[in-house]
């Protein structure tokens, strides 16, 4: 329905921002308040680490139609190949990118995932959804930050980290422009 669609495109949106946030607030709160370095030495997977959720809160939304038509067989046979299939992935990964191997492995396994919930799932749910909020806004910040990061986050982080936020409010600008047409500053504020 457009009631549960707003909750997701909602829900994906403070993720967006919040991910945004933990990558320019983690390492300096690490630096100021953490005393052990090996937490330091940690922070350059944190931009990695933190666009993996995109995809967590996306792949909810294609989770919860096998919930409500009680398709849990499916769903579990779907969670096993999913599962296998990042085993292979992070074995395979991990031998050859190390730490990163894990982080393109739960990527990869994450899209495989949504893909097949979405494909065993259309002959018997119709969904509708907009595109650019569900999938592609928070796949091109995903792209952005994967994209951005190896070149530009280590010589200047803060720089750079304050990019993909700014990158991230722009595209939520654009997926939510029509919407905040809609809110009255003066109605906001206003007591009754």
């Amino acid at each position: 329905t457009p009631e549960i669609n707003r909750y997701f495109y909602g829900q994906i949106s403070v993720i967006m921002m919040m991910i945004c946030m933990s990558i320019i607030f983690l390492p300096w709160i690490v630096d100021s308040f953490v005393q052990k370095s090996s937490y330091a030495k940690s922070l350059k997977y944190v931009p990695y680490v933190a666009v993996i959720f995109i995809f967590r809160t996306t792949r909810l939304y294609f989770v919860l139609p096998y919930n409500i038509l009680k398709k849990m067989q499916r769903l579990t046979v779907l969670n096993f190949f999913v599962s296998l299939t990042k085993i292979v992935l992070m074995i395979g990964l991990i031998l050859k990118w190390q730490l990163f191997g894990v982080i393109v492995s739960s990527a990869l396994a994450y899209s495989i995932e949504m893909l097949l919930l979405w494909y065993y799932l259309k002959n018997d749910y119709t969904m509708k959804f907009n595109l650019f909020k569900l999938m592609i806004a928070p796949i091109s910040l995903f792209l952005f930050v994967v994209g951005i990061e190896p070149f530009f986050g280590t010589p200047y982080p803060i720089l750079c980290h304050l990019g993909y936020a700014l990158f991230c409010a722009m595209l939520l600008w654009f997926s939510y422009r029509n919407e905040l047409k809609l809110i009255t500053p003066s109605k906001l504020f206003k007591i009754q």
